[in-house]
């Protein structure tokens, strides 16, 4: 209540000595104030969308420490997903452009993914952003389908087995990225990625 802060806790401990402060955002919280959208890799690296006001658009942000760092700007995000140093993240440009771009903070690469003008949506990244999935829920069935990339294949998009054309279900991605857990009206699905 003092203020504001990533915190650590030990499960092994109790009471208050069990919660250790990682890092103090009160300064980052101030300069995201209005965030839609937010995303925590670790305590040092955040991703934000705000509204921009001025330009009636949302701004895509990282954080890295003390520093802010612009990603995109669009009319919208349909989700963000983080991994080490990188993002994937969902946008509509304008009314006729939309599409899932990943972007790598150091070397400032981005990867243009999907079919261009599809709604992707449940966006998951490894934890070192090498791996991706994205779904699409075509609203005219009510039919689910989910893909995934490997930056090895520059993120080209692959049918997962199994969740193609199905009843919309939740999905759980593995901090590897090479197995999934996917859970509909037809029961649970555990898949090792091809």
């Amino acid at each position: 209540m003092t203020g504001d802060a990533i915190a650590s806790v030990d499960v092994q401990g109790s009471g208050l000595s069990a919660i250790q402060s990682v890092r103090a955002i009160d300064g980052l919280r101030k300069r995201t104030a209005g965030f839609a959208v937010q995303q925590w890799f670790s305590s040092e690296q955040s991703y934000f969308a705000m509204l921009d006001a001025a330009e009636r658009k949302m701004r895509l942000l990282a954080t890295v420490g003390d520093d802010t760092l612009p990603i995109d700007a669009a009319l919208g995000y349909g989700g963000i997903a983080v991994g080490q140093d990188r993002v994937i993240y969902a946008a509509r440009w304008d009314k006729a452009s939309a599409g899932v771009v990943v972007c790598d903070l150091g070397s400032k690469k981005r990867w243009k993914i999907g079919d261009a003008g599809k709604l992707y949506n449940y966006l998951y990244m490894s934890a070192d952003g090498s791996n991706i999935l994205v779904s699409h829920l075509d609203l005219s069935t009510g039919k689910m389908s989910t893909w995934y990339g490997r930056e090895a294949d520059n993120f080209t998009l692959r049918p997962v087995p199994g969740i193609e054309g199905v009843a919309p279900g939740t999905i759980r991605f593995s901090p590897s990225g090479n197995a999934l857990a996917f859970y509909n009206e037809k029961g649970l699905l555990f898949q090792e990625l091809p």
